[in-house]
């Protein structure tokens, strides 16, 4: 068996795609024919293949996506041989769901270790290798082999998803900073260069800033960012982007600080194909939507209250996404007890979800607040696909809604310096996991996740 070293590490810089991956259950055994025997292993490069590959072949790819950091082995990221050239992604809202074709030899997804194997890799000199999740893509150029023989693809440095767009593509955020969440100090940690983040109108930066209230309002040096209000009512600016990312501002949020015209232009954006995460006390945009929406879920009118510190609650694997969630806690270190997470600042503000119209995934039957006092069921992350209640074919868009704190990080200073903490926190990568499925192709999550379809 021949190894190779790693050349040249590549130079570092940095959310809406098909599916999901039954874990081992896309390409996991070998084809047809000879055994596969040891390849050499990847060494780094991006690009077009050297030569064109046979039309068939019985090599194998096998390894583990990381986030654009290289930290955290990913879930659902959709690893292919591609045929051809890739088609271009389009900036802004789209409607995407899954079970849309790819033009590929072989693909496969990543299970809830990260993990992938690709069978009926054909031969040649080198292999194109995609990564994909949503809007997030990377191609990679790895040496090829003939003769039914195994690639291992496992340099977290290498093998994971773009940090800014000399690496692949990336989503258009807009993140909307508040006093109690640093959403934009997540993304960094999650592995976003400095460099794709700016502020309205701002074409080479994929994440712009917005100042909500209580949040941030500039960067290092003084450039202002743009005010909330002027993208949460514009339907044309919202659609610019792919994702809005709407951080708890710290106090509560309703009529009052938040018009109706802010939570109609949000969800007629995601009925369009958008997606949005709100925390906490953002969960106005759902409790003051549309009948339809409003009735997802049981959200108090209040400022609620807070649980006990830190606040076990339970992960449901009912349904199957949330089975690999809480299997992926487990593997990237976030959950010492299957089914069980850790909660600091747990909130109690959402006690139900309505089941055919939304999804809990993390939740407890019988919430306890400081003062001792049980409170009956909490939830404190949940989904719902918009338009709410409409037919599952016409559902486009998809809300999460967060009733815990991922971290203030140094809210009221300039970006990025303010950002000061670099690991993840166990409940931030609950919502790393949660930003790439937000970011993933739209589908029931009562629906098994599926590996792309090849055409």
């Amino acid at each position: 068996m021949r190894v190779w070293s790693m050349c040249a590490a590549l130079a570092l810089a940095v959310l809406a795609g098909c599916g999901s991956s039954v874990p081992d259950a896309e390409g996991g055994g070998a084809a047809a024919g000879p055994q596969p025997e040891p390849a050499p292993a990847f060494s780094g490069g991006s690009g077009p293949a050297t030569s064109p590959p046979a039309a068939n072949g019985c090599n194998t790819i096998r390894g583990r996506v990381y986030d654009p950091a290289g930290r955290t082995p990913l879930y659902g990221v959709a690893v292919y041989v591609p045929r051809g050239e890739l088609p271009k992604i389009a900036d802004g809202v789209s409607c995407s769901r899954c079970g849309v074709p790819i033009s590929a030899y072989a693909a496969a997804m990543t299970d809830a270790t990260g993990a992938f194997s690709l069978s009926g890799v054909p031969d040649g000199d080198t292999v194109r290798v995609v990564l994909e999740s949503g809007k997030w893509r990377r191609e990679l150029t790895v040496p090829g082999a003939r003769g039914c023989k195994e690639i291992v693809l496992d340099d977290p440095k290498v093998v994971r998803l773009p940090r800014d767009a000399s690496e692949g593509s990336l989503p258009r955020v807009a993140i909307v900073a508040g006093g109690a969440d640093s959403l934009e100090c997540l993304l960094r940690k999650v592995g976003v260069a400095d460099s794709e983040f700016g502020t309205a109108g701002d074409v080479k930066a994929h994440v712009h800033l917005y100042h909500g209230a209580n949040g941030r309002s500039r960067f290092a040096g003084g450039k202002p960012f743009a005010e909330a209000s002027t993208l949460f009512p514009d339907g044309k600016k919202l659609d610019a982007y792919d994702a809005v990312l709407a951080a708890c501002a710290g106090r509560v949020e309703d009529h009052r600080t938040v018009p109706p015209a802010w939570v109609s232009a949000m969800e007629a954006y995601a009925a369009r194909g958008g997606r949005a995460f709100f925390s906490h006390y953002m969960s106005y945009f759902v409790r003051g939507g549309s009948p339809a929406l409003s009735g997802v879920a049981a959200i108090r009118p209040d400022d609620g209250d807070d649980l006990v510190d830190p606040f076990v609650a339970d992960v449901r694997t009912t349904f199957p996404k949330g089975k690999i969630f809480s299997e992926w806690l487990t593997a990237v270190g976030a959950s010492t007890t299957p089914a069980k997470i850790p909660i600091r600042s747990a909130q109690y503000t959402v006690s139900s979800v309505e089941p055919s119209k939304a999804t809990s995934w993390i939740e407890s039957k019988n919430g306890v607040l400081q003062n001792g006092a049980s409170v009956g069921p909490v939830v404190q992350y949940f989904t719902a696909n918009l338009p709410a209640g409409a037919a599952e074919a016409s559902q486009c868009g998809r809300y999460v809604v967060s009733d815990l704190h991922v971290g203030s990080d140094g809210s009221g200073t300039d970006f990025p310096t303010g950002c000061a903490s670099k690991d993840l926190t166990p409940q931030e990568k609950v919502l790393e996991f949660m930003l790439f499925d937000l970011a993933s192709c739209v589908q029931a999550d009562t629906t098994p996740p599926q590996p792309p379809v090849l055409r």
